[in-house]
């Protein structure tokens, strides 16, 4: 992790492995910064039989994303636009500051360097009408059109997939056919039997299950839990 000026700390994208008998840490980074390897164990009381039980555990121990009260994971609950950038930023180890382009996030709002540094690497692009709806509940489409532009980031190219198989294919947006397409072939996204169901909110289980995954296929994590 690094720990920033202001005494903040970051996650940093980091994989570890054994060789030789010994064990060895490798930090993806995309900026300079001074690094610390922590162990940080963190468990919930909501999870326990779930089946996103051990990506919330990875996902937080990480230090990726947050419970939701006392030892709370809440992964059912749906997320919104902002902490979805915010999440997915943290994931690639990208420090959350700037200052956003966007009417309707203030610079007092808590996501508001998240979602200026999404913006600079072009992670997000707005709704339109210099809005960015931060509030507003992401959906399934919208943050695989996300999720693409990070593993593009990452100089990961995927695998364009088909989404012949799926039934409701009609309601994907002309602008995430593509998006979609590359997150069905790329394994991120699986969809549900025959339904993609793009306009459905993503929930945190989710969206922290994609999260990992696109860290794994990346290479940017190790794989210790099977997203």
């Amino acid at each position: 992790m690094v720990v920033e000026a202001n005494g903040t700390e970051r996650h940093v994208p980091t994989e570890v492995y054994s060789k030789g008998g010994k064990w060895y840490a490798k930090i993806n980074s995309m900026t300079n910064s001074t690094y610390a390897l922590i162990q940080n164990n963190v468990s919930f009381t909501d999870t326990t039989g779930k089946w996103y039980a051990a990506v919330a555990t990875e996902m937080a121990s990480r230090k990726v994303i947050s419970g939701i009260g006392e030892k709370m994971f809440a992964g059912d609950r749906s997320i919104t636009r902002a902490e979805f950038a915010a999440i997915l930023i943290r994931a690639l180890g990208l420090p959350a500051d700037g200052t956003s382009i966007f009417s309707d996030i203030s610079a007092s709002a808590w996501y508001s360097g998240s979602v200026a540094t999404a913006t600079q690497y072009g992670l997000v692009t707005g709704k339109g009408d210099n809005r960015f709806a931060p509030d507003d509940y992401i959906t399934r489409q919208e943050a695989m059109t996300m999720l693409q532009r990070a593993a593009k980031l990452t100089g990961y190219m995927g695998t364009v997939g088909s989404l012949e198989n799926f039934t409701d294919t009609g309601s994907v947006g002309t602008w995430a056919q593509g998006a979609a397409k590359w997150n069905v072939g790329s394994g991120l996204i699986v969809g549900s039997g025959e339904l993609l169901r793009p306009n459905d909110n993503i929930s945190r289980a989710e969206s922290a299950t994609v999260i990992l995954r696109l860290l794994q296929r990346t290479g940017l994590v190790d794989v210790r839990t099977e997203a």
